[in-house]
C-alpha cells in the first residue's frame, strides 16, 4: 500500500513526477481502514513533549490542517516557518561561470519545511518493525470468534486472552503474524486469525546538522528520515542531500535522498525508530550542467566520489530534452586557478568538482523537409518529405487548396544549398493539377498557396504602393528612383500645429498607435487609439483641438518620435474619401472655407473651420459610441487625422506577413508579385489585375475573370506584351490581336505584365426615344443605329387626323446640354461686364447710382443660371414631306422626345403691346394687323425689333418694309413678340450733353483767337 507525503502534489514542483514516484514508502505501506479508534491512546499522552509538540500550542505534537483532523491519519506541522531560501554562494558562482542561472538540485523540494501526513491505522506490511505503543487488532473466525485490541507494552509483549504473551519488540509484523497463527492453532480448534494495526506508536527522534530548525521531533512509527527533515523546515543549501546519517544504537545508516528525488531504484529510506538521531552533513563536491537537458541544475556528487562522467551527469539531469547531435563544453579550473573552457571529445570524459558541463547543439538543420502553407485554417498545412514528394502529389490531395483557392498563382521559396540564400519561384496550381507543370520538392522548400481573399488583398496592396510610387516620382520628377514600398529615410518631420491657449501632450508608440492629447485648462484628457476597426475614445467630453497639417505629408514611412509627426505620401486612403480631414475638403458647411484674398484672414478662417469640423467629428463619434461596428464618416475622418500613415501600415503589414511566411524581405516579395501581375480590361465580367504563374492559358485567365460579357468581340482581343532582350537589355513592347474563337484562346499562354483588352462588339441598339401627342401609338420605342424620324413615325402608325406636324416639338439631350452651357457662359459674361461697369465713372444721371441697377442685373444672372434648357430642334415632322425630301429627315439619338400637337387656331401677341392676347387666325391678316388688334405698341416698345416665333420653333425678325407688304397670313400657332426698348431717349440728357459740347467749342474758339493775336 502507498503512503503519501503532503508535498507530493505541491504546485511548482519541478521534478516532473519523479519526486512523487521516489517518495513512495519503500519499506512499509498501510491501507487505511475506517476504524473509529483514538489517534493517541491515553497511556501514550504522558510520553509527549510537555511544550505541546512542534505543532505550536495545540496540546498535541501533531497538528491538523484547517482544524480538520482525520482519525486515521496524523498531520505533523513543521517546526518553523516555511520560506524559500535565497540564492546560495555556490549558485551565484556557478551561474556566473555558465552564463545562465543555475539552481541546486532538490532544494526546491527539501529546502523548505512542510506538513507531513502519516497514516495511523490499517493493514500493515510484513516488514514493519513493531515496538511499544503500537496497537494491534486481532480478529478470530471459526469455533472461537471475536475481536481483540491490545497494545505492545513497555516490555515489548502482546498479551491476548487464552494465549501466552508474544514478544514482538524489534520484530517485524510478518514474524508476529506467524507466531500469532501458531499460538492460535495450539489454543483453539478450527479457528483462523487475522491481524492488523489499530494505531501506530509515537517515537522521539533528534534531527541535527545542516537543517533549518534542528531539535527533538515527535513522529510516528511510519515516519522516515525525510519526514523528520521536512518537519525540521528542510535542508539548508549548505547541507547535503546525499550524505545523511541515521545513528541507531551503535549502527550508522547512510541515506541518499537523490534516489528518492530522481525516482531511481536506490530510493531506500528506512523507517525511524524511537531514539534515532538524524545527522545532515555539510554539502559535498558539486558539478553543474546546462543546455538542452531536461533538468539543468547543480548536482552533488556521491560521498567519496571525485567526479562523474559526462554521460552520467547527462543521465542524472534527465537526459537530452530532444534527441539530436550535441557538443559538450567543459568549464573548469586550471592548475593556476583560472577558469578554462575546453571541448570534450566524448561523453566518457570526467567532470570534477565545481566543473560546469555545457551541452550545445552542433547541428539543428532539418534535411529533406518541405513546408506547405495553404492558409491559416487549412488542416493540410504542414511538413512533407521533400525528396519523396512531388509538387503535384502535395497539391492534388482533396481539400489541400482549401474551399476558396486561387489557382492561378503560388510561390515556392527555395534555399540555395551553396549560398544559403532564398529565391522565389512562381508556379501555377491549375497547371500542376492538369499535369503541365510538376517537379520534385527540395529540402527546406516553402510552398505558399493563396486563397482568393488573400490574393485580392495582396494585389490591392501592390497596386496601391505602385500608384503612390508613381505619384511620388511625378512630384519629385525622378522616375524610377522611388522603391515600390517607399523609402522611410525620406520622411520629413512635420510638427503638430497647436491651438492657442491649449497645451497638448502626446505619446506615440513605435507602431504608430495611440496619441494622448491633454488639455492644460483642466478639462480632462482624450485617448485616440487608431486601429483597423476605428478610433477608441476615452476620457472627458472636453476635446482638445489639434491639426496634423496637410493630412498626408510627403514621406513614406511609419517612424515616429516624441517631437515630430511624420506623415506619409503613401497615406492617402480611399477609405477616407480620398481627402484629408484636416484639409477641410468636405461637403458640409462646417468644413467649407471661403477665401477672401486676405492671407491672414484666410488662414484664420481655415483654422476655425478645421477646428469646428474636428469638434463636430468628435461629438458625432462620442454619440455613436456603444454602437458595435459603427463606421461613420466622422470616424473615418478622425482616423485619417489621428494617424495619416494608417493605410501605409495596413498594406505594408499584408506584405510583411507574406514575406515572413516565405522567409524573405518584404521588398523582394513585393517586386516579385508585381512582376507576375497581368491586367484584364474591357468586356469581361471581372476586369482588373491578376496574379499569374507560368504555363497559364488565356482561357483559364478569362475564366478567373468571370468570362466575357455577351457582347464582347472575341475576334479582336488585344494583347500588349513587353519583352526584354537579355543580351542587349533593350525592351520591346508589341501589341497582338488574338481571335479567341479559334485555337488561339486555348493555346495562348499568359506572360507576366501582359495587358489584355477585350473590345465590345458593335451593338446596333442605340437607345430609346419617346413619342407623345397626336401619333397613333405614342410611347417609348427602341431604336437602332441609323434609324430616322420618318422610320419611327411609321412604326408609331403615323399621325392622327388632328395632328399639326408643322408645330412638332423635337427635344434632344445633347442640344439641351449645349444650351445649358450657353446660359452659364452668358451669366458669367454678364457678371464680368457688371463688375467693369460698376467701376467705370459715368456722367449720366441713370448711371450715377449703379447700386440701383445691381439687384435687377443680379436677378437676370440668377435667372440665366437657373434657366432650364429644353434642347429643341426645328424639324419637319410631316411624313409626306419627309418622303419627298429625305435630306431633312434627321437621324435619331438616344433620349430624343417628339411631341406632335393638335392643330391650333390662334396667333399670340406678346411683349410691349397694350394688351397681350391670342387672336383667331383669319386669312390675309398680317403682323401689323394682329398688333393693332392688341392695342398697338406701348410707349416702351421697340417696334424695329419685332419678331415672330413660328410653330416649328424658328424665329423671324419683321422689317418695316415687310409691314407695308400684303404678305400671306401667319400660320396657326405663331407668336408675335414685341421687345422692350432698354435705353429710351432722354431729352434732358441730350440737352445737357449738347450744351457741354457747345461750351467746349466756345472755349476752344476763344483760345484760338487769343493765340492768333
Amino acid at each position: 500500500m502507498v503512503r503519501f507525503l503532503s508535498f507530493f502534489g505541491r504546485p511548482g514542483a519541478n521534478r516532473r513526477g519523479t519526486v512523487a514516484g521516489g517518495l513512495f514508502f519503500a519499506g512499509a505501506a498501510l491501507t487505511v481502514t475506517p476504524i473509529a479508534a483514538q489517534v493517541l491512546p491515553p497511556q501514550m499522552q504522558q510520553l509527549f513533549n510537555p511544550r505541546g509538540g512542534q505543532g505550536g500550542g495545540t496540546g498535541s505534537p501533531f497538528g491538523s490542517q484547517g482544524g480538520n483532523q482525520d482519525n486515521n491519519t496524523v498531520i505533523i506541522q513543521p517546526a518553523g516557518p516555511s520560506a524559500r531560501q535565497p540564492r546560495s554562494l555556490l549558485e551565484q558562482i556557478l551561474s556566473t561561470r555558465a552564463g545562465v542561472q543555475l539552481n541546486q538540485f532538490g532544494y526546491n523540494d527539501l529546502g523548505a519545511g512542510r506538513a507531513v501526513v502519516l497514516p495511523q491505522v490499517g493493514g500493515m506490511q510484513d516488514s514493519y518493525v513493531l515496538g511499544p505503543g503500537d496497537e494491534i487488532v486481532v480478529t478470530l473466525r471459526g469455533q472461537e470468534a471475536g475481536e481483540h485490541r491490545t497494545f505492545v507494552d513497555r516490555s515489548g509483549r502482546v498479551i491476548l486472552p487464552k494465549l501466552n504473551p508474544i514478544n514482538v519488540a524489534g520484530r517485524t509484523f510478518g514474524a508476529f503474524r506467524e507466531d500469532l497463527a501458531a499460538a492460535v492453532q495450539r489454543a483453539y480448534v478450527a479457528t483462523e486469525t487475522f491481524a492488523s494495526l489499530g494505531s501506530v506508536r509515537q517515537i522521539r527522534v533528534t534531527v541535527g546538522g545542516e537543517v533549518t530548525n534542528p531539535g527533538l521531533r515527535v513522529m510516528t512509527g511510519l515516519a522516515s528520515a525525510m519526514d523528520a527533515i521536512l518537519v525540521s523546515s528542510g535542508v539548508k543549501k549548505t547541507g547535503s542531500l546525499r550524505n545523511i546519517h541515521i545513528l541507531r544504537g551503535g549502527r550508522r545508516i547512510n541515506v541518499d535522498l537523490y534516489g528518492v528525488l530522481r525516482g531511481t531504484g536506490a530510493a531506500q529510506v528506512p523507517l525511524l525508530t524511537d531514539g534515532d538521531r538524524i545527522i545532515v552533513n555539510p554539502l559535498g563536491p558539486t558539478v553543474a550542467i546546462t543546455g538542452p537537458v531536461r533538468i539543468p541544475a547543480i548536482y552533488e556528487l556521491a560521498p567519496r566520489q571525485a567526479g562523474m562522467t559526462a554521460a552520467s551527469l547527462i543521465a542524472m539531469a534527465g537526459g537530452f530534452a530532444v534527441r539530436g547531435r550535441y557538443d559538450l563544453v567543459l568549464i573548469g579550473l586550471g592548475a593556476d586557478g583560472r577558469t578554462e573552457t575546453s571541448n570534450l571529445p566524448n561523453d566518457r570524459a570526467l567532470v570534477r568538482d565545481s566543473d560546469v558541463l555545457i551541452v550545445r547543439n552542433s547541428a539543428d538543420q532539418t534535411a529533406g523537409r518541405a513546408t506547405l502553407q495553404a492558409g491559416t485554417a487549412n488542416a493540410f498545412s504542414g511538413t512533407y518529405a521533400a525528396q519523396a514528394t512531388r509538387l503535384s502529389a502535395m497539391l492534388r490531395g482533396p481539400g489541400v487548396l482549401g474551399d476558396d483557392p486561387y489557382p492561378l498563382f503560388a510561390i515556392i521559396s527555395r534555399r540555395d544549398p551553396v549560398s544559403l540564400l532564398r529565391t522565389l519561384v512562381a508556379v501555377t496550381p491549375s497547371a500542376v493539377m492538369a499535369g503541365r507543370q510538376d517537379f520534385s520538392l527540395q529540402t527546406d522548400d516553402v510552398v505558399h498557396t493563396f486563397t482568393r481573399t488573400e490574393a485580392v488583398e495582396v494585389i490591392r496592396a501592390i497596386n496601391w504602393f505602385d500608384d503612390q510610387r508613381r505619384r511620388q516620382d511625378d512630384k519629385l520628377q525622378t522616375p524610377g528612383q522611388t522603391p515600390l514600398l517607399g523609402r522611410p529615410d525620406d520622411l520629413e518631420p512635420r510638427r503638430l500645429r497647436q491651438q492657442p491657449g491649449v497645451t497638448t501632450s502626446r505619446a506615440v508608440s513605435p507602431e504608430g498607435g495611440d496619441r494622448d492629447f491633454t488639455d492644460s485648462q483642466g478639462s480632462g484628457s482624450v485617448n485616440l487609439a487608431a486601429n483597423d476597426e476605428g478610433i477608441s475614445v476615452s476620457g472627458s467630453s472636453s476635446i482638445n483641438r489639434f491639426d496634423t497639417g496637410n493630412g498626408y505629408g510627403t514621406g513614406y514611412g511609419n517612424t515616429y518620435s516624441d517631437d515630430y509627426d511624420y506623415g506619409t505620401g503613401f497615406a492617402e486612403d480611399d477609405a477616407f474619401g480620398g481627402t484629408s480631414a484636416a484639409s477641410g475638403n468636405n461637403n458640409d458647411d462646417a468644413g467649407s472655407i471661403r477665401m477672401t484674398g486676405d492671407a491672414e484672414a484666410d488662414a484664420q478662417a481655415a483654422s476655425q473651420a478645421t477646428a469646428r469640423q474636428y469638434e463636430e467629428d468628435m461629438a458625432a463619434l462620442q454619440t455613436a459610441q456603444g454602437t458595435p461596428g459603427a463606421t461613420s464618416p466622422a470616424s473615418r475622418r478622425l482616423r485619417a487625422r489621428s494617424d495619416p500613415t494608417l493605410r501605409y501600415r495596413r498594406e505594408l503589414a499584408r506584405i510583411q506577413r507574406l514575406a515572413n511566411a516565405l522567409k524573405v524581405e518584404p521588398a523582394v516579395v513585393a517586386n516579385f508579385i508585381q512582376d507576375h501581375l497581368v491586367t484584364v480590361s474591357g468586356a469581361v465580367r471581372g476586369p482588373g489585375s491578376y496574379l499569374v504563374g507560368p504555363d497559364l492559358p488565356l482561357s483559364t485567365l478569362v475564366q478567373a475573370a468571370g468570362g466575357t460579357v455577351n457582347w464582347s468581340d472575341k475576334t479582336g482581343v488585344e494583347r500588349v506584351s513587353t519583352v526584354v532582350d537579355a543580351g542587349t537589355g533593350m525592351a520591346r513592347t508589341a501589341m497582338q490581336t488574338l481571335d479567341i474563337n479559334q485555337t488561339q484562346f486555348a493555346t495562348a499562354i499568359v506572360r507576366p505584365r501582359d495587358q489584355y483588352r477585350f473590345p465590345e462588339a458593335s451593338v446596333s441598339l442605340a437607345g430609346t426615344v419617346t413619342l407623345k401627342g397626336e401619333v397613333r401609338r405614342p410611347g417609348i420605342y427602341n431604336i437602332v443605329r441609323g434609324e430616322r424620324l420618318s422610320d419611327i413615325l411609321v412604326r408609331a402608325g403615323g399621325l392622327t387626323q388632328v395632328a399639326y406636324p408643322y408645330g412638332a416639338i423635337f427635344l434632344r439631350k445633347s442640344v439641351a446640354t449645349r444650351e445649358r452651357d450657353g446660359f452659364q457662359r452668358a451669366a458669367r459674361e454678364l457678371e464680368s461686364q457688371l463688375t467693369v461697369n460698376m467701376t467705370r465713372t459715368s456722367t449720366s444721371a441713370s448711371a450715377s447710382n449703379p447700386a440701383a441697377t445691381y439687384p435687377a442685373i443680379r436677378a437676370l444672372v440668377r435667372d440665366l443660371r437657373n434657366q432650364q434648357a429644353l434642347g429643341r430642334i426645328s424639324v419637319v415632322a410631316d411624313p409626306a414631306v419627309l418622303a419627298t425630301r429625305p435630306q431633312v429627315d434627321p437621324l435619331l439619338e438616344a433620349g430624343d422626345i417628339l411631341f406632335i400637337p393638335q392643330r391650333p387656331s390662334t396667333v399670340t401677341v406678346l411683349g410691349e403691346v397694350m394688351q397681350s392676347a391670342s387672336f383667331p387666325v383669319e386669312p390675309n391678316m398680317t403682323v401689323a394687323d394682329y398688333i393693332n388688334r392688341a392695342g398697338g405698341y406701348s410707349n416702351l416698345a421697340n417696334a424695329s425689333l419685332t419678331f415672330v416665333i413660328l410653330p416649328d420653333g424658328t424665329a423671324r425678325q419683321m422689317e418695316k418694309s415687310w409691314f407695308a407688304m400684303k404678305s400671306d397670313s401667319l400660320p396657326p400657332g405663331s407668336v408675335i413678340v414685341v421687345p422692350k426698348d432698354v435705353d429710351p431717349l432722354n431729352l434732358r440728357q441730350v440737352l445737357l450733353d449738347g450744351a457741354q459740347i457747345l461750351s467746349q467749342l466756345a472755349v476752344g474758339a476763344a483760345s484760338l483767337a487769343i493765340l492768333s493775336r
